[in-house]
C-alpha cells in the first residue's frame, strides 16, 4: 500500500489436482485382533482378503493348508561356489520354472547345512516366497538332484496322492493365487511366509478329488517323459558330435587380424573365443556336411510397436520369458488401441522361437518350438523367428531346436553371436549364418521324433492342468454363489466394534486407519 492506493500482484493458480476417494472398508475388530494381526490395512483392500472371507463364510468344508498338508521352509542358505565338477548343482526360485533348468552355479556340498533339505522329492509342491509370491508348480524329474532355493515354500503330503493334486491344483487357481498374493508383506519386495500359507483356507470338494487326481497325475506323468525325450534328443546329438569339445577357460586369446576383417567384421572378443571354434570344427569333423541356417531356414524379427495392456478383453500377449516356462500364468492383453496388426506378431505351428536380448547366461539365444498353445496370441517382438523353407533339405523342426539350444554346442555358438554390454542381443543375419551340422537321415530322424514328441507332451501336460484349474475354479464359484462379486466398499462389519482400514490411491486423500 503507497499513497492510499492498493496494489496487487495476480499469483498464478495453483495446478488442479485430481481428487480421489480412498478406498475403505469397514471391519469387526475381531478380525484384526485374530491370526497374525495384521495392521497393514492393504491386506483388508486386497482380493485375496475378500476371496479368504467368502470361502470362510460359505457352507462349504474348509480347513486351514497347514491342517492338510506340512508347510515348511528351509534355513537361509550359505552356499560358496566351487567349480561344477566338485560342486552340487543349485536352482533359483526362478529357474525351478523353465521348462529346461540349467545350473548356472555350483555349491560344495560339504558347506552346506543339512543339504538334504535343499533337495526335492518328485510330487513335492513349490511356491515362491519372495517377489513374485504365490507361483505354484510341483516338482518333478527335471528338479530331482538338484540343490533348490530356500526363497521356494515347501508343501508335502506325503500319504494321499489324491489330496495332494487337489491342493496342487486349488493353489493354482485363481482363488488360491489371489488369497497368498493378498497375504504377502513388504513394500518394495514382496515376501510370503510359513505361516501365511498355513492359513490359506482350502474348501475341499471330495466329490473332485478323484477326478482332479487322474487329471493331475497324467501331468506329472507328461511332463517326466517330455523332459526325458528332449535330454535324450540332446544327448543323441552329443553323441553324434562324438569328440566334442570340453569348456575351455577364455579369460584371454589370439585371434589373427584377419578374421577380423573377413566377412562380417565383428570386433568383439567373445565372438571370435575358441569355444566356439572348437564346436565349429566339431561339427565339421562328426558331420556328413555343414550348412548355414540361412541355406535351410529365413530368420527375422518383426518390427518394434508400443504396447497397450488392459483388463478388458483383448488378444493374450506373450513376454519372451513365460515361452520358457512350465504353463506359465498369462496376465496380459493387448488393447485394440495397440494399432499393429496382430497378425504380424502370430506364430505358427513348427515354427523356432529364440530370445534374442537378455544376459547370454540366461535365455538369451535360447530356442524352442512353437506348438498349437502359441497360435493365436501376439508374441513379443523381442522373440526372433526362425522359419523352414520349404526346400529346407528335409530337415526336421525338432532336430534344428535341439542342435541350436544344445547347451555345450549350439547354444555357445548362438550366444558367440550376441553383441551389447548392457543387454546382449542377437541379429537375425547373424543367426543364419551360423553351421548346422547333417547327419544320417535315421540319426537326424531319432532327434527330430524325440524333440517333437517332447513339445507334444508338454503342451498336454498345460491342457490337462489347465482343464483341471477350470473344473475346480467352476465348483467353487458355484458353491461360493457370486459371493466374490460384492464391492468392496460396502460394510463386512457386525454389530461389534469396527476399525476403518484405508489406503491411499495416486493423487488422492490420506484415508483412515
Amino acid at each position: 500500500m503507497a499513497g492510499g492506493a492498493v496494489t496487487a500482484t495476480a499469483a498464478r493458480p495453483l495446478p488442479r489436482t485430481r481428487s480421489l476417494t480412498p478406498q475403505y472398508v469397514t471391519l469387526p475388530l475381531s478380525e484384526i485382533a485374530a491370526g497374525d494381526r495384521r495392521l497393514d490395512a492393504e491386506v483388508y483392500l486386497s482380493d485375496g482378503f475378500t476371496v479368504r472371507r467368502a470361502i470362510r463364510d460359505s457352507l462349504l468344508a474348509v480347513s486351514p493348508l497347514g491342517q492338510l498338508a506340512r508347510v515348511w521352509q528351509p534355513s537361509r542358505l550359505k552356499g560358496i561356489r566351487v567349480d561344477q565338477e566338485h560342486g552340487a548343482p543349485f536352482l533359483a526360485a526362478t529357474q525351478v520354472f523353465d521348462i529346461w533348468p540349467t545350473p548356472r552355479k555350483w555349491l560344495a556340498p560339504s558347506k552346506i547345512a543339512d543339504i538334504a533339505d535343499r533337495y526335492v522329492a518328485p510330487g513335492c509342491i513349490l511356491v515362491t516366497r519372495s517377489g513374485t509370491v504365490g507361483n505354484v508348480i510341483i516338482a518333478y524329474s527335471a528338479h530331482a538332484k538338484r540343490v533348490i532355493s530356500d526363497d521356494l515354500l515347501r508343501v508335502e503330503i506325503e500319504d494321499d496322492p489324491s489330496l495332494r493334486s487337489y491342493l496342487y491344483t486349488f493353489l493354482r487357481t485363481r482363488f488360491g493365487r489371489t488369497m497368498m498374493r493378498g497375504s504377502h508383506y513388504g513394500n518394495v519386495i514382496k515376501h510370503l511366509e510359513v505361516s501365511h500359507l498355513e492359513q490359506i483356507p482350502v474348501p475341499v470338494l471330495p466329490r473332485l478329488r478323484d477326478e482332479i487326481h487322474n487329471r493331475i497325475g497324467s501331468v506329472f506323468a507328461a511332463r517326466d517323459e517330455a523332459y526325458r525325450l528332449d535330454m535324450t534328443a540332446r544327448r543323441q546329438f552329443a553323441v553324434a558330435m562324438s569328440d566334442q569339445p570340453e569348456r575351455l577357460p577364455e579369460e584371454g586369446y589370439a585371434v589373427r587380424a584377419s578374421r577380423l576383417f573377413h566377412g562380417r567384421r565383428r570386433l568383439e572378443a567373445f565372438a571370435h573365443s575358441p569355444g566356439a571354434q572348437l564346436v565349429r570344427e566339431t561339427y565339421e569333423r562328426n558331420s556328413q556336411s555343414v550348412v548355414r541356417l540361412g541355406e535351410i531356414a529365413r530368420a527375422f524379427l518383426p518390427a518394434r510397436f508400443k504396447r497397450i495392456y488392459g483388463e478388458q478383453q483383448g488378444t493374450t500377449y506373450l513376454d519372451g520369458g513365460p515361452i520358457f516356462k512350465v504353463n506359465p500364468e498369462l496376465q496380459k492383453t493387448l488393447l485394440p488401441a495397440t494399432r499393429i496388426d496382430f497378425d504380424d506378431y502370430m506364430v505358427k505351428r513348427g515354427w523356432l522361437l529364440m530370445a534374442c536380448s537378455g544376459q547370454i547366461y540366461g535365455i538369451n539365444g535360447q530356442a524352442i518350438l512353437a506348438d498349437r498353445w502359441h497360435e493365436g496370441k501376439v508374441v513379443t517382438h523381442d522373440l526372433m523367428r526362425i522359419v523352414l523353407s520349404a526346400d529346407g533339405h528335409d530337415i526336421r523342426p525338432g532336430y534344428l531346436q535341439t542342435v541350436l539350444s544344445h547347451p555345450t554346442l549350439g547354444k555357445l555358438l548362438v550366444v558367440s553371436q550376441a553383441y551389447g554390454t548392457s543387454v546382449p542381443h542377437l541379429a537375425p543375419e547373424d543367426i543364419e549364418r551360423l553351421p548346422i551340422p547333417r547327419l544320417a537321415v535315421k540319426q537326424e530322424v531319432e532327434i527330430a521324433d524325440a524333440a517333437e514328441r517332447a513339445s507334444e507332451l508338454r503342451m498336454k501336460a498345460n491342457d490337462d492342468e489347465n482343464e483341471a484349474v477350470a473344473k475346480l475354479e467352476g465348483e467353487l464359484e458355484y458353491e461360493l454363489g457370486g459371493q466374490l462379486t460384492k464391492k468392496k466398499r460396502v460394510s463386512m462389519g457386525s454389530e461389534q466394534p469396527t476399525l476403518k482400514a484405508a489406503t491411499t490411491l495416486p493423487g488422492g486423500n490420506a484415508g483412515e486407519a
